[in-house]
Formats: C-alpha cells, structure tokens, sequence
C-alpha cells in the first residue's frame, strides 16, 4: 500500500494544533509501519527534516490569478491528480481539511481519508460573526460549500473527538460507521519537571491562552477573595487591537495593571515551563474540537479547569474541573478551591498526570495507519 498525505499545512510558520497533528504523525510513521510507503505532497521546497526521511511529491501551483483558491483547485485538478496516479497512489490523507483542497477529493482513481479536527465554522454563533467581516465570510462559505460537496466521496473520516464525531453527523450528515475517532495527544516534552517560575513573572500565577473580558473579571473576583497570584495569559489571542485596547484600559480600572501578564508567543521550551511553574491552567472555551492545551498541563503536572462543553469534558474526564464558561462565580470558586486547599490540588495534579499518560502520539499514529489499510482493503 503506498500512501500520499498533503502536507501543505506542515510548511506554513504557524505552530498551532493542525501543523503539530501532522508533524508527530509523521515523526511516528516510522515506529509503527515497516510495511507500507509514505509519499509526502506539497507545493514547494521545505527544509523540514520530516521530507528527508519519506518520498515527497512537488507541484508547483499554477499561477491563476486572482486567488489562492482557484490557484490550488487548477494544481490538484490538472497537474496533481494524475501524479497521483503516475506515483501509483493508493490512499490519499488530508489531515486539515481546507477549500483550496477539498475540491480533489472530488477526483477518482485513489482512495480518500480526511481529519476533521473541529466543526465550529457550522455553529450558529460562529456565523453571526462571519457577517461582521465579509473576506472572511468568503472563505468560510468555500470552506462549508465544499465540504458538504465531497463529504460522499470520502472513504474514512477521522474525528479528533467524540464531540467531533457527533458534529459530523449532525452538520455533514455523515453516516456514524464512516467515521473513526482518534485522539490526538501531547508530545512527549510535556511532562512534569521541578523549575523555577519565569523571572518575567516572578510570582505565583494562574496560567490562561484566552484573553477576554470575562477572565479578567473572574481573576478580579479571585482577588478580591484575598488571594495573591497573578494572572498570565499566552498567545495572540485573535483579539484586534482595538479589543486589546479596551482590556487594557479594564485592567487598569480595575488596578490589576502589575497583575495580569501578557506573555505573547511562546516557544514549546518556553510552554513546558509555564505549565510547570503555574499553579492553574484555565481554558474558559466555548467550543473545542479536542483541546490539547490542557491536556499538556496535565502532563506537567498543572491543575486544570476547563469549560463542560465540545470535547473537553471527554478529553479531561475527571482529572480537572469542569465549569459553565457563561457563569464567572462557578470559575472564580473553582480556582479559590484549588488554591486554597492542597490536598484536592495534589488530587487533581495526580488525576491529571494518569490521565495524560493515557494519550500517546504512537498510539494515534499506530491507529491511522490502521485506518489507511481499512480504506485500502475495503
């Protein structure tokens, strides 16, 4: 069995969730396969090592004007398909589905898998915002439109969660049998290490990647309960500046201006430390395909509380708290349980710890191989 996997994603600077899936995927493949080939698709050089150790198929993109839409369509349609076909393709997997290449799926001659890591894009609340920003609207219609369209012509869908799962069968309609769950997992950097708290900080802190209103109000009220600690938020956030803007004059209002951090991009050294040095991690989602953060704070031994919707009550189980991301007291309790008694924190510090270990990207490797050969022999 030869397999391609489109790994256009993997070239983009972006660090995040999607990237990182297919990078320990790849990392994986040769600790648990000794049978099949592996073909790597793309559209230009990478230095990335991952190249070097699996055969990789280059198509330059046709230079169609005016969009990167039409750009891929015209590459996979013309040039990629019957590469595909030269190279004697059996599988193809596109772990991130986008609509730039949902459109080959469309195509015969090969069999298809696809990871859908989150549906958010379908929820009501999700298209309220859309209308705020049409380019982005754009997008998004092109990205349900075509989904929706190949969505019969894929032979395995892989969900990263129960929660995706069942989003995928009320929103594509996808019959439950075509679909396989899979878990992702923390890579193995993460895990529990006796450091010292970041000299920028310098103090006890609750750790969050959110940066909205509501979890500064939550910390306010933490405060106010006597608790000294500070609060430091990592990543973007996705928030414009003008939103930043009006944080920053909250927080100042509020006199926490000496409190509440903002660490910005952080590199995965940088992550393993703030997990271990933090006395909480907080993620108040509204929706989560997976959720991998907390997982990767579990394995460094960090308390967490997450909100009790999309994957997270699955993913975390009991090892955290699980709290109404719409009620700021059931949070604010939560983390004034946490710090103020030690017995429950080293309870939910062991919980967390056995739960991580329970995820391995070995094991999600070792099962999507196994998804490739179910297609193959179907």
């Amino acid at each position: 069995m030869k397999v391609g996997i489109i790994t256009e994603v993997m070239d983009l600077e972006d660090k995040s969730g999607i990237p990182n899936y297919l990078k320990y995927i790849l990392a994986n493949i040769p600790h648990v396969n000794r049978e099949h080939e592996f073909c790597l698709i793309h559209y230009q050089k990478s230095n990335n090592q991952l190249y070097k150790n699996m055969d990789e198929i280059i198509v330059p993109l046709y230079n169609v004007k005016p969009t990167r839409f039409l750009q891929t369509v015209a590459t996979d349609a013309i040039k990629l398909t019957p590469i595909l076909k030269e190279n004697d393709i059996d599988v193809i997997h596109n772990p991130s589905p986008t609509p730039f290449h949902n459109p080959l799926f469309l195509q015969n001659g090969f069999k298809k898998v696809m990871t859908i890591h989150d549906l958010y894009k379908f929820l009501p609340s999700f298209q309220t915002k859309l209308h705020q920003n049409p380019k982005m609207w754009m997008h998004d219609v092109l990205w349900r439109k075509t989904l929706f369209a190949i969505r019969n012509n894929v032979d395995k869908f892989i969900a990263v969660s129960n929660n995706t799962k069942q989003d995928m069968v009320k929103f594509l309609k996808v019959p439950e049998e075509k679909i396989e769950t899979i878990y992702s997992a923390p890579h193995d950097r993460f895990k529990q290490i006796k450091m010292d708290i970041p000299e920028y900080i310098d103090a006890p802190f609750i750790l969050s990647d959110n940066i909205r209103s509501d979890i500064i109000e939550m910390y306010y009220r933490l405060r106010k309960k006597g608790v000294y600690i500070k609060l430091v938020i990592f990543g973007s956030g996705n928030v414009t500046s003008q939103k930043r803007m009006e944080l920053e004059k909250m927080i100042a209002y509020l006199g926490l201006n000496n409190d509440i951090i903002f660490a910005g991009r952080v590199s995965d050294e940088e992550m393993v430390k703030l997990y271990n040095t933090a006395e909480i991690y907080i993620r108040p989602s509204w929706y989560e395909g997976f959720g991998l953060p907390p997982l990767e704070a579990m394995a460094c031994g960090c308390p967490v509380i997450v909100s009790n919707v999309g994957a997270l009550p699955e993913v975390v189980a009991d090892a955290g708290i699980l709290a109404n991301p719409h009620n700021v007291d059931e949070w604010t309790t939560s983390m004034y349980k946490i710090l103020t008694n030690e017995d429950f924190k080293e309870e939910l510090i062991h919980r967390g710890l056995e739960r991580a270990k329970l995820f391995s990207w070995e094991k999600t490797t070792k099962r999507t191989v196994e998804v490739y050969e179910k297609v193959y022999n179907s």
